[in-house]
């Protein structure tokens, strides 16, 4: 994946009997592959943003995300914007364990 390129759009639903969730993620983009650092380590990694559309309980909500991907790993980064640019949440890799 380079810079540029987009991604082709997905869904997941996820049916627990009494409750049912969509996401859809569309608008997908690798912006750049750079280095992050987690507490986990440093990665070289694809920098994702795509626009999410959950459905939850009939309730629609629409967020970007922005997530570092390292080839191998997954993803060790991930970043949550509201419709107003405004950062909603983080999540990061705290460490890699082996088998």
């Amino acid at each position: 994946m380079q810079p540029g390129q987009a991604i082709k759009d997905a869904n997941v639903t996820m049916d627990m009997g009494i409750m049912k969730t969509t996401f859809n993620l569309t608008d997908g983009q690798c912006l750049a592959i750079e280095d992050v650092t987690v507490p986990a380590g440093t990665f070289k990694s694809h920098k994702i943003e795509q626009t999410v559309t959950a459905t939850i309980l009939r309730m629609k909500t629409t967020s970007k995300t922005v997530r570092w991907y390292a080839p191998g790993i997954g993803a060790v980064k991930t970043e949550t914007y509201d419709s107003k640019g405004k950062q909603t949440g983080s999540i990061v890799l705290l460490e890699l364990t082996g088998n």
